[in-house]
């Protein structure tokens, strides 16, 4: 089953749509505010919340973008996914890349069952230098065995990529082919965790 991660702006149909065009059983759909009730036929919706600033009521699925106090929203925020990792502000040194992971959070990831994830969009898009620091990462999580996923993010329905072009890409950034196979599901046992 795959299944993708986009952030609508009042645009849930066309990237319903465009989900279905691309091979996708399913959509996870965050929403800053509480989220809208959308019904599809033969189409897994699952409204999830993105959260930040504070620790929110655990009803569903809670997302967070990790650029910014990542290790109290590892440790206190403890939601069901981080992503954007890799938008720190600190500036890479010569010996290793600003990241913001480390083995020490790669542990609590582990531990508090948070699944790491990795935004395509911002990787085709977005500054050059960021896909340095997703590989790093992506090291990390193979090394400490962490839940990630590739998922597109995507705020309109042009940014969506089908799931063999991410796993190619997975594969292209030096995902081990074991780890692709894990990380394509980590999506798939979070939809059945919320049935």
């Amino acid at each position: 089953m795959n299944i993708d991660v986009v952030i609508p702006n009042g645009n849930e149909k066309q990237l319903i749509s465009t989900a279905k065009n691309l091979g996708f059983d399913g959509l996870i759909i965050l929403y800053e505010k509480p989220p809208k009730e959308i019904n599809e036929k033969n189409f897994i919706i699952i409204p999830a919340e993105l959260s930040e600033k504070h620790i929110a009521k655990r009803k569903g699925i809670l997302f967070s973008r990790g650029h910014e106090n990542t290790r109290w929203i590892f440790e206190k925020l403890k939601p069901s996914a981080v992503f954007n990792l890799e938008l720190g502000m600190e500036k890479d040194r010569m010996s290793h890349r600003s990241s913001n992971l480390d083995q020490v959070l790669c542990k609590i990831a582990k531990r508090n069952k948070i699944k790491i994830g990795f935004n395509v969009s911002m990787m085709i898009y977005g500054d050059k230098k960021i896909l340095g620091r997703v590989i790093q990462n992506i090291r990390l999580c193979q090394k400490y065995d962490n839940d990630c996923f590739f998922a597109s993010f995507a705020r309109n329905p042009n940014e969506m990529r089908a799931c063999h072009d991410m796993k190619a890409l997975a594969l292209a950034l030096g995902m081990s082919t074991e780890f692709i196979k894990k990380t394509f599901s980590v999506l798939d046992i979070m939809n059945n965790k919320k049935s």
